[in-house]
């Protein structure tokens, strides 16, 4: 009997094991064609390409606005340092620089480019004095006063020092998902500690290259969510060829595949001292000698907080927001991710008016 049992035990196990093949397979073979429709595809952005109003090695200052809108307020706008702008101005219909111009604004955007060999060794000491300082100067001067400021992501870092050493040109500040406490909560955590892991290969490359490469940040990226790749070729899929999921798909991944290198005293700034010493939310973080406080800048700020969002995690976002006071801090927290918030048509009609009517405001 008892032999009869075990028989039929290992049968069910050699059936079921044959069932998770063979569906493993059919899985992997629609990942691979889904992959491949993507690679074949002839989608491509279709916007037109702003006036460049300055520029400075590889860094340009691109100016979104209407003609109609001269006198409208400006708005000095930073993205990171990692991706190109083009999350902020994915396309025609799905803009966010556009967008803020049409709705009365004068947004002048910072396109940082790949580092040529006059970034070659940027600290973010001259990120803010060769880059930022000419930048938010000569939107001061076109403006005839004080500009916004919006900062995405790691741009939003890079405002907050901005904002530390130049508040009297900066009339308010809107911070997309940008982080400050790398130990916020456990998903910082582990963030920081694969960050601590994987610095013994990457010293190396920095020390050999002077720089991150592209290849490396984007492992980094997929680290934080293994399987999203997986998933999103999985649902890619199942989208309708000639679709505006298709389009939006396609554009989305060109945008996360056309990342472009950190230079290597940066890179070292970012990995070192932000994930693994926190030393952002530490005051351990310097720019140009003087420690970077957000309680000591005493302006109207904006923290879009995605409650979604895999890569910033809310609770290190929340800590800027904390650390500058509650009397002109505003949080909004909508249902979206980091990239979401930027390139779904839901955040477009609805997220957007709610940023614009508090840039207005100010």
């Amino acid at each position: 009997m008892w032999l009869q049992l075990n028989a039929q035990s290992n049968k069910a196990e050699e059936l079921f094991d044959a069932a998770l093949h063979r569906l493993s397979q059919q899985q992997y073979k629609v990942f691979l064609d889904a992959l491949t429709r993507y690679r074949s595809s002839a989608i491509a952005r279709d916007v037109s390409e702003p006036p460049v109003i300055w520029r400075s090695g590889t860094t340009r200052l691109l100016d979104f606005s209407h003609k109609k809108h001269a006198d409208k307020p400006f708005v000095l706008v930073i993205p990171s340092l990692i991706n190109r702008y083009h999350v902020l101005d994915i396309d025609k219909q799905q803009s966010f620089v556009r967008a803020l111009a049409n709705a009365g604004f004068r947004p002048l955007l910072l396109d940082w480019d790949v580092p040529g060999s006059d970034e070659a060794h940027f600290t973010f000491d001259d990120y803010l004095s060769k880059r930022l300082f000419p930048a938010l100067n000569l939107a001061k001067k076109m403006a005839g006063g004080k500009v916004h400021v919006i900062g995405y992501c790691m741009g939003g870092l890079l405002a907050t020092a901005l904002a530390a050493h130049a508040s009297d040109a900066i009339r308010s500040l809107m911070f997309l998902a940008t982080p400050w406490d790398f130990h916020g909560d456990a998903a910082g955590r582990e963030q920081a500690e694969r960050v601590k892991k994987m610095l013994p290969q990457i010293e190396p490359i920095l020390a050999q290259q002077g720089e991150l490469p592209v290849d490396v940040l984007q492992c980094f990226f997929i680290s934080l969510q293994p399987f999203a790749l997986l998933d999103k070729f999985m649902r890619f899929a199942e989208m309708k060829p000639g679709s505006a999921q298709e389009r939006a798909f396609v554009l989305i991944e060109d945008w996360v595949n056309e990342g472009v290198p950190l230079t290597g005293k940066v890179a070292s700034t970012c990995l070192q001292g932000w994930y693994v010493e926190n030393s952002t939310q530490k005051g351990g973080w310097r720019v140009l000698g003087k420690a970077i406080r957000p309680q000591d800048i005493k302006l109207p700020s904006l923290h879009v907080i995605p409650q979604n969002d895999k890569i910033v995690p809310p609770a290190s976002a929340k800590a800027l927001a904390k650390a500058m006071g509650q009397a002109n801090t505003l949080i909004l927290e909508p249902e979206f991710g980091h990239i979401s918030m930027m390139v779904n048509s839901a955040a477009r009609d609805k997220l957007w008016p709610a940023l614009f009517s508090w840039l207005a405001s100010r």
